[in-house]
């Protein structure tokens, strides 16, 4: 069974209508789906990039608040501790140099004594010849309070002298002790510094390569499904016209080539417009069921 050149013509014209329709309407539902992610995806971006602009400082702030409050309590608990160390350092010092000063001063004195012993001796040998015993007593006595009042030595002094001497190591210990915590302190600042630049430069090109790969994935996920809902109808539709040829081409040749083909009226369509290939739209024929060709 042959069609027409007319029929074939007319089936042409409408196939590549419809093709032309329906491509029109895809690559519009196309367009508009592909503006609307494009619209939601810079939403999405420039609510994400406000968002990180208000948080990021925010949380830094807060970490740079609590890495201060931190160091600080770490740098008085470390003073507190050195303070500690240096009161029984400066303490067991005071003391061993308070226990050398007593050890040598009775060393001193021993030896001043066993002198000053000697020296009586030495007089009162030499004068006993000549004095009596009453008068020996009485010089003995007089000698003894004149070496008592003469090895006299002056403890306020010699302690005064003692407190100055502790008094400028301390400073001394002091100074030094304040500037390596200074030192300690400006290095932790600057380190801190340094840590907060480069989460600066880092967390919001880490943070935004995320969500764009994030945002790439469902796009990509939403283009799929929408090719593989054009691939059905497209195959329900060629299935449909493969079915309608067939049907068409199992017509006795009475219906499917009728001797009065130029005076038939023109049939109507399903939408209401007139089509020139009206068998198309004729009931199928119930006795036959053909199987859809392969496309």
């Amino acid at each position: 069974m042959s069609f027409t050149q007319d029929e074939l013509q007319a089936f042409t014209t409408i196939l590549d209508q419809r093709l032309s329709a329906h491509r029109r309407e895809m690559e519009r539902s196309l367009d508009s789906r592909f503006a609307t992610l494009r619209r939601e995806f810079e939403q999405r971006l420039s609510s994400l990039n406000q968002e990180l602009l208000r948080t990021i400082p925010r949380r830094l702030n807060e970490q740079h608040a609590r890495t201060l409050e931190g160091l600080s309590q770490i740098v008085s608990s470390g003073q507190e501790h050195a303070d500690q160390v240096l009161a029984r350092h400066l303490e067991q010092r005071e003391d061993r140099q308070q226990g050398q000063l007593q050890h040598t001063m009775e060393n001193a004195l021993a030896a001043q004594l066993l002198a000053i012993e000697e020296l009586i001796k030495q007089y009162t040998q030499s004068d006993f010849a000549t004095f009596g015993e009453g008068g020996t007593e009485l010089e003995l006595s007089s000698e003894y309070d004149s070496i008592e009042l003469q090895t006299e030595i002056p403890w306020d002094e010699m302690a005064g002298v003692f407190d100055k001497v502790l008094e400028q190591r301390l400073s001394v210990l002091d100074d030094s002790m304040h500037g390596m915590l200074k030192e300690v302190q400006n290095y932790l600042v600057v380190q801190m510094q340094s840590l907060h630049a480069d989460l600066m430069q880092q967390q919001p090109a880490f943070a935004s390569n995320i969500t764009n790969i994030e945002e790439m994935l469902t796009s990509i996920q939403q283009l799929e499904h929408i090719i593989e809902s054009m691939q059905v109808a497209m195959n329900a539709n060629h299935a449909l016209l493969s079915n309608r040829i067939y049907h068409h081409q199992q017509l006795p040749l009475e219906r499917a080539h009728p001797n009065n083909h130029s005076a038939r009226p023109s049939a109507l369509s399903a939408n209401g417009k007139k089509t020139p290939f009206p068998l198309l739209l004729e009931q199928e024929d119930p006795t036959g069921e053909a199987p859809s060709t392969p496309e």
